[in-house]
């Protein structure tokens, strides 16, 4: 039976994996911004095999947020972000869909002028991250950020400025016709959704935001793990390009 009710402007999709220490600062903080923002909106919620408790307080939490038509998606087992937020964008009825970091490191508050990009003719919007020092010394995490953007453009040609940022929107009708080309369940979902969309000749705005690095919580990035399989998803992407662009222009 169709749905009733009308589709909303945004979906918003969070996905999350044992991180309920991170949404209850966090959401409250979402749901203020979206309900901000004078339009309507879903948010599609999708646990990721967390199994410790996390997608029942998401649930509970759910209960509270019915002006944002709040669904939770589960996952049996973990599957990695990309396929999370595969499944929530396949699941997503707003015109406009996208993701951001749960602990906010982009804020929230981006969403706004990113929703005017997507309102003057964008079909991607992706955030351009300027790293605001958040303490002294040295951070491995933010030199490795930096320096994956060099070796991104390099090894894959392209001149967008930033792919890995946790902060992307699109237009859902020309987003989806894109994921069965977008192989990888893990982190390199960022990147590869975004090669993807420039190859498809995707109107793509890059938009300015500041990111402040957390030290306060626990990362889910392993860095010589995750570094490892960045370089192996790097490599497979590079045999697939020609492939990937014969396909997603036939279809434009």
């Amino acid at each position: 039976m169709p749905d009733a009710a009308p589709a909303p402007d945004l979906s918003l999709v969070i996905t999350t994996y044992k991180e309920t220490s991170v949404l209850e600062g966090s959401l409250p903080r979402i749901a203020a911004a979206l309900r901000a923002l004078g339009r309507p909106v879903e948010l599609v919620f999708v646990d990721d095999g967390s199994g410790d408790g996390t997608a029942e307080w998401v649930e509970a939490q759910a209960r509270g947020l019915a002006d944002l038509a709040p669904r939770v998606l589960r996952h049996p087992t973990n599957r990695g972000r990309g396929a999370a937020l595969r499944t929530g964008f396949e699941a997503a009825r707003g015109r406009y869909c996208g993701y951001l970091d749960l602990d906010l490191e982009v804020d929230v508050t981006y969403v706004a002028p990113t929703l005017a990009l997507l309102d003057a003719g964008a079909d991607v919007v992706v955030g351009v991250r300027t790293y605001v020092k958040t303490r002294p010394g040295f951070d491995v995490r933010t030199f490795l950020s930096v320096g994956y953007r060099h070796l991104s453009r390099t090894v894959l040609r392209h001149r967008l400025r930033d792919t890995e940022t946790g902060f992307k929107f699109f237009r859902r009708d020309r987003l989806l016709p894109l994921l069965p080309h977008i192989e990888e369940g893990g982190w390199f979902f960022d990147t590869e959704v975004m090669m993807v969309s420039a190859l498809a000749r995707r109107r793509i705005a890059e938009l300015p935001v500041d990111f402040h690095r957390r030290h306060d919580k626990v990362s889910t990035v392993k860095v010589v793990r995750d570094v490892r399989r960045y370089l192996g998803a790097l490599a497979r992407f590079t045999t697939r390009r020609r492939r990937v662009t014969a396909a997603v222009r036939a279809r434009a």
